[in-house]
């Protein structure tokens, strides 16, 4: 996780320090690639928190539960106030 977060702060980061739109675009590219990697950790972790905490007979309903819970979570981040 704190992978994650390192490279969810640097793609955030880097697209604050410039002003000139071509270099804009570059920095918007690259964050987008660290955003992607990133996506990589944070969507593999349901699975990998369910084999490491559920017995085998439950870790179908716990991936699914922690995958319904992230895009509820996006869901509620995203309405409009």
């Amino acid at each position: 996780m704190i992978v994650c977060e390192l490279f969810l702060t640097l793609g955030t980061m880097i697209r604050c320090f410039t002003s000139n739109e071509a270099v804009f675009t570059v920095m918007c590219h690259v964050s987008s690639v660290l955003f992607a990697f990133a996506a990589c950790f944070t969507l593999s972790l349901p699975a990998m928190v369910a084999a490491t905490w559920f017995p085998p007979s439950e870790r179908i309903t716990a991936t699914g539960e922690q995958a319904s819970i992230s895009y509820i979570g996006i869901y509620l981040l995203n309405r409009k106030p």
